[in-house]
């Protein structure tokens, strides 16, 4: 009966759904998706398409957490050997330039 039960939590662990994960994640922090997206650089329906990818990269979620402050090691097993430190702020294309 254990066995079992150890099989069935390793296989949801195994299908981790990082798009519904990192959708959830969003819509608690009640940041704006669209906001979001323009400071990733992408569109409102490439987010949507996020939502429903099962494997979203690394480096996008972890952009993501940075923008919502948001930890995602926790539920994503991946990130916890992961130094989000490698990876780079997004470059923001709409602040205001120096004349």
């Amino acid at each position: 009966m254990v066995i079992n039960l150890l099989k069935k939590v390793n296989i949801f662990v195994a299908m981790q759904h990082r798009g519904e994960i990192v959708e959830r994640a969003i819509r608690k922090s009640g940041y704006p998706i669209s906001q979001i997206a323009r400071k990733m650089g992408r569109s409102r329906r490439w987010m949507y398409l996020m939502f429903d990818n099962s494997q979203v990269d690394l480096e996008s979620i972890i952009m993501i957490g940075r923008i919502i402050h948001h930890d995602f090691s926790d539920e994503i097993k991946e990130l916890s050997v992961v130094n989000p430190d490698s990876f780079s702020e997004p470059e923001s294309k709409y602040t205001k330039q120096n004349k």
